[in-house]
């Protein structure tokens, strides 16, 4: 009890600092509050819609904007990839140009300076890691090393297991289970990118938890769910521009259940405050501190 005192004191005094980190999107921090330090958060999405984008732009906010020491995971992707991500959503410099190399002298510039900042944040990307145990070790090793505080897991579904003995959804229970405890015991927030399975795309209908692939422990373990959905059909997935809904589907922490609406600038990998789409006109590159918090 003595403890409990203690903390509702704290919080009435400092409220949750030291306790949550903010995703930087400000219509879902509203909701959620942020990503708690010893909690599992997950994040699904069928394939296509998103949910790598979504992980790196968190990643930014935490490890660019917030200094907060940041490492992601990345099993499916390499770390060039990852990276060049983070550079386009960071520039507004678009994806495929970075990929080619087709740079101007203005766009040289701009890439300079993102790259300075980039190399100056806490941030971390491990591509090796990809079984359970070298999952964990990786994690510890940042953790007592770097100090990391958040992490991002790409994705739950594609890591090797240790033990082939067990089902599938026991193996994805086994991570999801290790997650959680090993959030708690690092005083760290781990965010695990999941997919969905594909029943919701079939019938277009918004995601349920039930279309979590793989095991029904995702969503017991985690203390955050969030599952996001775009109204499109497959041949759309390379648009410009589209919405995309972030579907708050269990929040345990008391934050709102509920559906915030955010905008996703395909070529630059960059998930934005929402504007109806008919309003967009794709300017260069912008202050990109605006794009996320309230001044």
């Amino acid at each position: 009890i003595r403890l409990l005192i203690d903390k509702i004191e704290y919080r009435a005094k400092n409220g949750f600092e030291g306790e949550i980190l903010a995703s930087g999107f400000q219509p879902l921090d509203d909701k959620i509050m942020g990503f708690f330090l010893k909690n599992q958060s997950v994040i699904a999405a069928r394939p296509g819609v998103g949910k790598t984008t979504v992980a790196v732009n968190i990643l930014a906010n935490m490890a660019i904007r917030k200094n907060v020491p940041s490492l992601m995971i990345s099993i499916e992707m390499d770390r060039e990839a990852i990276i060049t991500k983070l550079f386009a959503s960071e520039s507004g410099l678009p994806f495929k140009k970075l990929l080619t190399g087709e740079l101007n002298n203005e766009d040289w510039e701009l890439f300079v300076t993102v790259g300075s900042k980039v190399a100056d944040a806490p941030l971390y990307i491990d591509d090796i890691s990809c079984s359970l145990h070298e999952i964990i070790s990786s994690i510890r090793k940042a953790v007592n090393n770097f100090g990391v505080k958040f992490v991002v897991i790409d994705y739950l579904q594609i890591i090797e297991p240790d033990e082939d003995r067990l089902q599938r959804n026991e193996q994805i229970g086994k991570c999801t289970r290790t997650f959680m405890r090993l959030a708690k015991q690092l005083n760290i927030a781990i965010l695990v990118v999941s997919q969905l399975n594909r029943d919701s795309a079939k019938t277009e209908r918004e995601p349920y938890l039930s279309d979590l692939k793989g095991s029904g422990d995702i969503e017991q373990d985690a203390a955050l769910v969030v599952l996001l959905h775009s109204n499109m059909n497959p041949s759309d997935e390379q648009l410009d521009v589209r919405d995309i809904d972030f579907i708050i589907a269990k929040n345990r922490n008391g934050g709102s259940l509920g559906k915030v609406k955010m905008t996703l600038r395909g070529p630059i990998h960059r998930i934005e405050p929402y504007v109806p789409i008919a309003n967009w006109h794709l300017p260069k590159a912008e202050n990109k501190q605006s794009h996320y918090e309230k001044e």
